[in-house]
């Protein structure tokens, strides 16, 4: 599994709103059903992604502060439908001469990431690997940049929401976007719940008792409660 499928989903819930807030009338036409449809499903391909593939917390878990560099990387990631080594090396040097001439170089952020097996090249574009990450630092840090983006997705989907009740918007719309609302704010809550575990289990002895068990165990319930 690759972080790129969970980012692209976020990227696309993510347009999608932007798209309704900036629309005049967002009670007019298809575009707001199809909107709330298309995010709805988006969001069940990721819980169910999560539900499937979260990893027992393990020693070490914690991001260090060099995984602020990582940050910028699922940022250049999810911000770039083709992420090749050129275009995420340009992105992660942020205005640094000196990072902007190093790029791919040896000396460059994007070929540490890759020295410290964060990130691979397949073919031409770089991928985020999260199915083998043994030690799972990509995943707890992929975790900790979905619960940032998806409480900024729920702000506003709140937002999208709260104009369909002023310009009057059929009943069942309004309906709709409850849903979509209330499902981020659930997955937001899951997202928080779930890096807190993980930080805290991380920090226990081994990855293998109760504790991990029912952290994973608790995290399965949530997602299975949104169906």
């Amino acid at each position: 599994m690759q972080a790129k499928s969970l980012l692209g989903s976020a990227r696309v819930i993510d347009r999608r709103l932007e798209d309704l807030l900036a629309a005049n009338l967002l009670s007019e036409g298809p575009a707001a059903w199809t909107h709330a449809t298309a995010i709805r499903d988006a969001l069940g391909d990721v819980a169910e992604q999560l539900r499937a593939s979260v990893p027992l917390p393990a020693a070490s878990d914690d991001p260090a502060p060099s995984d602020e560099r990582f940050f910028g990387l699922l940022d250049a990631v999810a911000a770039d439908p083709d992420p090749t080594p050129e275009r995420v090396a340009e992105a992660l040097a942020d205005g640094s001469p000196a990072d902007a001439t190093a790029g791919d170089d040896e000396d460059g952020p994007l070929a540490r990431l890759r020295a410290d097996a964060r990130v691979e090249l397949r073919g031409s574009r770089l991928v985020v690997p999260l199915g083998d990450d043994p030690t799972g630092r990509n995943w707890w840090a992929v975790l900790e940049y979905l619960r940032e983006s998806v409480a900024a997705l729920a702000s506003k989907a709140s937002r999208v929401r709260s104009r369909m009740v002023v310009t009057s918007a059929d009943g069942l719309l309004v309906t709709a976007w409850d849903s979509v609302t209330q499902r981020l704010d659930v997955l937001a809550d899951v997202l928080e719940e779930m890096t807190a575990n993980g930080r805290y289990a991380g920090r226990q002895a081994t990855a293998a008792d109760d504790e991990s068990t029912e952290f994973v165990a608790w995290t399965a319930d949530q997602f299975g409660s949104e169906g």
